[in-house]
């Protein structure tokens, strides 16, 4: 009984193994890669539209801007793939003061895709450099930049590294994640997760289904945070008696560390707290249906 159990699991085994391997599908990729350099000037803009695209952008100290944006296709067959990637079109250009590049894609009328066309862009731009950036179903990275940023990026995420300069973004169904964020900022966001690490600054943010955590701030700061339906977490490295604090919470707590002695206020459904510090650092923060955690030292 014993023998002819184990035969029967070694066929089933034998079997299962062999259904994976009949169904595992080959893709055939392609990809072309077009290098393009620019000089940047003071008074240019770089504007990148991107669809399907992962943007990568860097800066560094040098007044060129290099480009590599590489085009991929992938499909089940060859025949599909050197088809179908024909219908991928891109834009590198410079005009007058602006810098454009851009990838789009031309499927003739009535025609189903049967490839997956994706963009990716490594740019490295003067770190002074404007940027007007607008990109769908992809990723943006940014590191080591101070110029003016404006970014919009709609399902996808946005992440940034030692940004600086004046900046204003806003996200639709993605995450947004910052390290080392300085400036003057402006966020508007729908439905995207917002995780700040290390700000100073002015920050003004617009959340609506979305949650917010901003730690580690230890520069003089003004924040201006409205939420909807947003939890708020807020860990300041300073200490609190400096600080100017205006919270309330429509419908939801409003919770402190220990070390706060400044007391909530409960009026029906509203939870709130005032108080001026002795500090210039200024924190207000709005929202609804969601909490406001607050700690300092």
């Amino acid at each position: 009984m014993r023998k002819k159990l184990d035969i029967v699991i070694v066929i089933a085994l034998l079997l299962i193994s062999g259904s994976i391997c009949f169904g595992q599908v080959r893709v055939k990729v392609i990809t072309k890669t077009v290098e393009q350099n620019f000089e940047y000037a003071p008074e240019n803009t770089i504007v990148i539209r991107g669809e399907k695209s992962q943007i990568d952008i860097k800066g560094w100290d040098s007044n060129q801007v290099k480009v590599q944006l590489t085009l991929i296709c992938k499909a089940k067959s060859e025949q599909v793939a050197a088809k179908e990637s024909k219908y991928q079109k891109y834009i590198l250009e410079k005009k007058k003061d602006e810098i454009r590049l851009a990838n789009y894609y031309q499927v003739p009328t009535k025609t189903s895709l049967e490839s997956v066309l994706l963009a990716k862009y490594e740019i490295w731009v003067p770190s002074y450099a404007k940027l007007e950036i607008h990109n769908s179903y992809g990723n943006i990275n940014l590191t080591n930049l101070g110029g003016n940023l404006t970014l919009t990026n709609k399902f996808g995420n946005i992440s940034l590294d030692q940004i600086s300069g004046l900046g204003e973004y806003q996200c639709y169904f993605g995450d947004f994640t910052a390290h080392n964020l300085k400036g003057n900022n402006r966020l508007k966001f729908n439905k995207t997760k917002t995780t700040i690490k290390g700000l100073s600054g002015i920050l003004n943010l617009d959340s609506n289904l979305g949650d917010v955590t901003i730690g580690e701030v230890t520069g003089l700061v003004k924040i201006d945070i409205k939420g909807s339906k947003s939890d708020i977490n807020l860990e300041l490295n300073q200490p609190w008696k400096q600080l100017n604090l205006q919270l309330r919470s429509e419908f939801g707590d409003i919770l402190i560390s220990e070390q706060i002695t400044a007391s909530t206020q409960k009026t029906g459904n509203v939870s709130s707290l005032v108080r001026k510090g002795n500090g210039q650092s200024k924190i207000k923060v709005e929202t609804n249906f969601g909490m406001i955690n607050l700690t300092a030292r």
